[in-house]
């Protein structure tokens, strides 16, 4: 057994783990009527993206694997090389804008007056799902040069 099958064998059961426990926040803040607030409803989005991060990782060690078991290269190990750097790249992009987003919520929320926070606060089910469509937007787009 080659290092990289052991080290392959690790980083799956850390992505099986990291999409589980990560589906469970998600599942959980979907189902549940009490995190239904704008920090929670992004930290949903953040761990959806967290999942594509992990299944990225997760193909990118299964090619790996194949390549170290000298099968023939195939369409799969090209594919599989390209989708790696794109998903990563997307679930980084989501997961790093998410929280810049939950910041500049709490900040609005704690310590503008409340003129200023009706305004520029996340507070409506609509200015929640329009950012979090931005922020999908813009990380499908802009990982595209990694493809």
């Amino acid at each position: 057994m080659g290092t990289i099958f052991l080290d392959g064998y690790l980083t799956i059961s850390i992505c099986i783990i990291g999409v589980i426990s990560n589906g469970a926040v998600a599942y959980i803040i979907i189902t549940c009527k009490q995190f239904q607030a704008s920090t929670y409803i992004f930290l949903c989005s953040m761990s959806i993206a967290d999942v594509v991060a992990l299944f990225s990782v997760a193909l990118h060690v299964i090619s790996m694997i194949i390549v170290e078991n000298n099968v023939a290269y195939t369409a799969f190990l090209e594919f599989g090389c390209k989708a790696y750097g794109y998903m990563l790249q997307v679930g980084f992009t989501v997961s790093t804008h998410s929280l810049a987003i939950i910041s500049i919520d709490r900040y609005f929320s704690i310590c503008r007056n409340a003129s200023l926070n009706r305004k520029y606060a996340l507070n409506t089910n609509r200015k929640i799902k329009l950012t979090i469509i931005v922020t999908w937007s813009y990380a499908l787009v802009s990982s595209l040069p990694n493809l």
